[in-house]
């Protein structure tokens, strides 16, 4: 009977390793996605700064859009890759 309550026990633990590393998992693939809407942001923010009227805005946006690209670059060379 002890020896049961030792297995169960390990299970256990091996089941918290396997949680923890499926969390860490999971929170790798938010962060891919949260960076790829970024970068998608940078696109848009580029895209529709080419059909603008004003030198101003359309220079904004081309500076947003460009911000976005290179933070969001950043951000992801952190990223661990597997």
């Amino acid at each position: 009977m002890l020896e049961e309550l030792g297995i169960g026990e390990e299970w256990e633990d091996e089941a918290e390793r396997q949680n923890t590393i499926g969390r860490e998992a999971n929170q790798t693939g938010d962060n891919y996605v949260l960076v790829t809407v970024i970068l998608t942001s940078a696109l848009f923010f580029a895209g529709i700064s080419t059909v603008l009227d004003s030198e101003k805005v359309r220079y904004g946006l081309l500076g947003l859009a460009g911000a976005l690209f290179v933070g969001a670059t950043v951000v992801m060379l952190t990223f661990p890759i597997e």
